[in-house]
């Protein structure tokens, strides 16, 4: 039986000579974390080669930016007063940010850019569990008025459809926000910049 020091050393040899091919593709990075008589505990993680920091910067830079347009033109309009970011005390007794309040404080909204699909075609669950998550939240709040703003038009029909079934909360408002073509094109350009980072690559 080969000792378990000469083994981890053979692993160590492995991973750093195989350290330009990871350069390449998907890889498993090795990390000892304890090394204790003959126990060895090892933690694998699987780790793509991209630059998902700035994805994750670019696809936040255009979220805030279509929520901004949101709260100055689209609320704005329809509700004739200013919203801003704020964070509200919530009946339970802690605090949420919320992505508009109006500037009297009797509304309160959340904004959603996702569809109903994914870039598959499949539905979103994913998405439609962070809008119930976001219905949650309002219901906390002592605001009377409470909204929650779509920009894609698939989602919007699918949340009214919820409602019609009885699978959303009484006094929820939902609002579909019609963007700019823009603001459209730089969602579209992110996601799809989001869909080919979390797509794996082939390993060869």
């Amino acid at each position: 039986m080969i000792p378990v020091r000469e083994r981890h050393a053979a692993s160590t040899r492995a991973v750093s000579g195989s350290r330009l091919e990871a350069e390449k593709r998907p890889t498993l990075e090795v990390s000892q974390q304890s090394l204790t008589g003959n126990q060895i505990a090892i933690v694998i993680v699987v780790c793509g080669r991209y630059n998902s920091q700035r994805g994750s910067m670019a696809d936040s830079s255009v979220q805030k930016a279509v929520e901004q347009w949101v709260r100055e033109h689209c609320l704005a309009t329809r509700y004739s007063q200013t919203f801003a970011r704020q964070r509200l005390r919530l009946s339970s007794g802690g605090e949420y940010s919320f992505d508009a309040v109006s500037a009297d404080g009797t509304i309160v909204a959340t904004i959603s850019t996702s569809g109903s699909q994914t870039a598959s075609g499949k539905r979103a669950a994913a998405k439609l569990h962070k809008i119930r998550a976001d219905l949650y939240f309002l219901l906390l709040t002592h605001v009377p008025h409470r909204v929650v703003v779509l920009t894609e038009s698939d989602m919007m029909s699918l949340c009214e459809k919820e409602a019609c079934e009885g699978r959303v909360p009484q006094g929820i408002e939902f609002v579909h926000a019609k963007l700019p073509s823009q603001l459209i094109d730089q969602l579209q350009a992110a996601r799809t910049v989001a869909s080919r980072e979390v797509t794996p690559s082939g390993v060869g």
